[in-house]
Parts: C-alpha cells; sequence; structure tokens
C-alpha cells in the first residue's frame, strides 16, 4: 500500500493523501477448482482456496464473504500473498450463487460454496478489479452414468476396418469395407478416399446392424488411390 500526498500552492489537496494498493493479479495463485460437479453433488459444499495480502471478498450480489455452489459445498483455494496488497473479489454466476470465505493460514484463504442448479457454474476472480490469471472458471455439473456411456463409446473408437475395398477397387463399381466397432452410431462414422491428385470421392456409410457400417465409393477412371481416410471419432 502506498501514500499519494497532493499538494497545490504548498497546500494540501481535499482527501490527500490517497492510500494506492500496489498489487500484480498474476501473481494470484489459485488452487483445488472442481474440474465437474457430480448431478448427486448438488446440494452440498464444494470449495477453493487462495492467498492475499488485504482483504477478501466473495460477491452474492452484496459485499457478503459468501459464495455456493449445487448442494454439496466446494471449495478452492487461492494464494495471494505475492500479488501484493488489494482486494480480492469472488463471483459465482454473477453473484448469484452464495459464496463464503474463511482464512486458513494467514493470508491464505479457502471459498465454499453450495451447487444447487444442473447448470455450469463460472467463478470470477477479480484482484483489485483486475481478472486474475486462469479466470472465470467454468465448472460443468454432469451425470457420472452419463460419462460412463460416453467412456464406454470412447471405447468403441478403436474399431477393426476390414473388406477389399481398403486394398482394391473396379473401375464404375461400387467399392466397399467394413467399420465395426461396438457401441458406435452413424454420427460417430466418417470416411475420405483421396486421388493422386487429390481430389476427394465420395464415400456413403450404410448402417448394417449394431455397430456394424459398410463404407461404399466409385472409382470412375483407373487411378491409385492416394489415401483412404476412416475417422471413428470425429
Amino acid at each position: 500500500e502506498h501514500s499519494i500526498d497532493v499538494h497545490i500552492f504548498d497546500q494540501r489537496v481535499q482527501d490527500s493523501p490517497f492510500l494506492c494498493n500496489v498489487g500484480a493479479p498474476e501473481k494470484v495463485v489459485v488452487r483445488a477448482v472442481p474440474r465437474r460437479i457430480l448431478t448427486k453433488d448438488l446440494h452440498s459444499e464444494h470449495s477453493f482456496e487462495s492467498e492475499s495480502n488485504r482483504n477478501i471478498r466473495a460477491d452474492a450480489k452484496s459485499d457478503l464473504c459468501e459464495c455456493s455452489g449445487v448442494g454439496r459445498n466446494m471449495g478452492v483455494l487461492v494464494d495471494a500473498s505475492s500479488a501484493g496488497s488489494g482486494n480480492l473479489e469472488i463471483m459465482i454466476n454473477g453473484g448469484r450463487v452464495p459464496c463464503r470465505v474463511r482464512e486458513i493460514v494467514s493470508r491464505q484463504y479457502k471459498a465454499v460454496f453450495t451447487p444447487t442448479q444442473n447448470i455450469t457454474h463460472t467463478i470470477e476472480m477479480r484482484f483489485n478489479g483486475e481478472e486474475v490469471a486462469g479466470s472465470p472458471w467454468h465448472i460443468p455439473v454432469e451425470d457420472r452414468s452419463e460419462r460412463r456411456h460416453e467412456l464406454n463409446r470412447t471405447l468403441s473408437y478403436y474399431s477393426e476396418l476390414s473388406g477389399a475395398g481398403l486394398v482394391r477397387a473396379p473401375v464404375n463399381k461400387i467399392a466397399s469395407f467394413e467399420i465395426n466397432g461396438e457401441g458406435l452410431e452413424l454420427n460417430d462414422v466418417k470416411a475420405k478416399i483421396y486421388g493422386p491428385d487429390g481430389r476427394e470421392f465420395p464415400v456413403r456409410i450404410v448402417p448394417r446392424g449394431s455397430g456394424r457400417y459398410i463404407a461404399e465409393y466409385r472409382i470412375e477412371q483407373v487411378n491409385k488411390l492416394k489415401n483412404i481416410y476412416s475417422n471413428t471419432k470425429e
């Protein structure tokens, strides 16, 4: 904190000296920000931590030192001890989610909030009115069963490709190859075929049952295909 004393004609101006906080927002360190909130943890505390050389405020459209998440308390750690003196402000979803802050040790704080809605929670943090590094943080609310389904589908992307159409094709006749992968859906499968001149030939993906697809294409002239590209993780 610096003091600015202003005189005009040897007379101190009104309200002088002025107090000026000198700080570095980029030196505020935020730790333990949750990557996601599970729906089962709504209405539970979540938290994060920080360290500040002076005042810390968590806004819920007021000066209350409180902040919230989705039901279960969540926490974040904030360390601003190297950022100089000033005011650290924390706001979640524009101040609509309450958040409370408590000091853990000198100039180290934990901000705790309780999420209650199935919406993305955005944490904004400012030091002396400027955004700290990494702010804002966006924390989605996810369902574990949905994540498990996505994981299973991701594993299925390691698919099997087979068929003569991968190595040879007759002129003016349909050539094909097969793509198999458990859990694959039509939108997951993409194939491209290029000639030596870079021309792309259209490919049609035809469903043939659960996780099984046929890729069909037609070559109109004798040519050596430069590349057959198949992507099952678009």
